[in-house]
């Protein structure tokens, strides 16, 4: 067992030269008809349920890109469609053993969700994303949700050694899964009447969060801004932050869902985690 405090200090993040050696998996026809539809349905009940704060980017640049079209699925993916999570999860093993060497995901302490954005672009010269790499998670998987006839533009890319650039096939319905320190892009869509829908989701090692963003704190308590969280302050008299302020977070407010500081949900999160890991392991010992 590794140590909080060693985990926290080194997270055994791959170099961004190792991912960007590493190689690409395309999973053509990853996504059923029944899936694609489950998730339009998912990304509507979320945007819905959260309200403005669901659908507004957390970066300036992505809010001019997208004109805040982005709603943060995150933990309902795993929580609503259990069944996708679970073949993601198992694609990104069979992602690592096959092409990766089986050591990016040998020994962690935990996969986990961290975010799962739903993304529409649409308009002519609509998003351009530079090449980034997804900095602090291990494994991103790429979902096309459009039909690519629906839009000009827009292709998927990845830097290589050597300063080569690589244009991958994107079909409505693949998957493209690969190390997350890979540095990727999209080119900007052509067009004036093209969309283009898709999921992006990353998988790091830590808690899976509850954040209404991309959380930045994979094992410590989470102090997500609380415009863009699930978590709200309680203080007596101060209103809620509006999105786009940097209101000073007070460390006692609970969570709407269930009433939990983060304090307490870490510690839940972690029991089920280690008895999850107990009852896999005495499982395995009896077969």
């Amino acid at each position: 067992r590794v140590p909080l405090l060693r985990r926290v200090r080194s997270p055994r993040l791959p170099t961004y030269a190792e991912a960007q050696a590493s190689a690409v998996q395309h999973l053509p026809g990853f996504l059923s008809e029944d899936d694609l539809a489950a998730i339009h349905r998912l990304a509507a009940r979320v945007r819905q349920r959260q309200g403005t704060a669901g659908n507004w980017s957390h970066t300036v640049e992505r809010l001019h890109r997208e004109g805040g079209r982005t709603v943060f699925v995150n933990h309902h993916l795993a929580d609503e469609l259990p069944g996708l999570y679970a073949r993601m999860l198992r694609a990104a093993h069979d992602a690592d053993r096959h092409l990766w060497g089986g050591e990016l995901l040998a020994r962690r302490h935990g996969l986990a969700l961290r975010s799962a954005e739903y993304h529409v672009v649409i308009g002519d010269g609509g998003g351009p994303m530079d090449a980034h790499a997804d900095h602090g998670s291990l494994v991103t998987f790429d979902f096309m949700l459009s039909d690519t006839a629906e839009f000009e533009g827009g292709a998927f890319q990845t830097a290589e050694p050597g300063g080569e650039v690589t244009t991958h096939s994107f079909e409505r319905g693949d998957a493209l899964v690969f190390q997350s320190h890979k540095q990727h892009g999209v080119a900007a869509l052509t067009g004036r009447s093209s969309r283009r829908n898709i999921m992006v989701c990353e998988l790091w090692e830590g808690l899976p969060r509850r954040c209404m963003r991309r959380c930045d704190q994979p094992w410590l308590p989470c102090y997500c801004r609380p415009d863009f969280t699930e978590y709200h302050r309680t203080v007596r008299g101060v209103a809620k932050a509006s999105p786009g302020t940097s209101a000073r977070l007070d460390p006692k407010y609970r969570c709407e869902r269930d009433g939990l500081s983060d304090i307490e949900r870490l510690r839940v999160n972690g029991l089920a985690y280690h008895a999850r890991q107990r009852a896999e392991r005495e499982a395995a010992e009896r077969e």
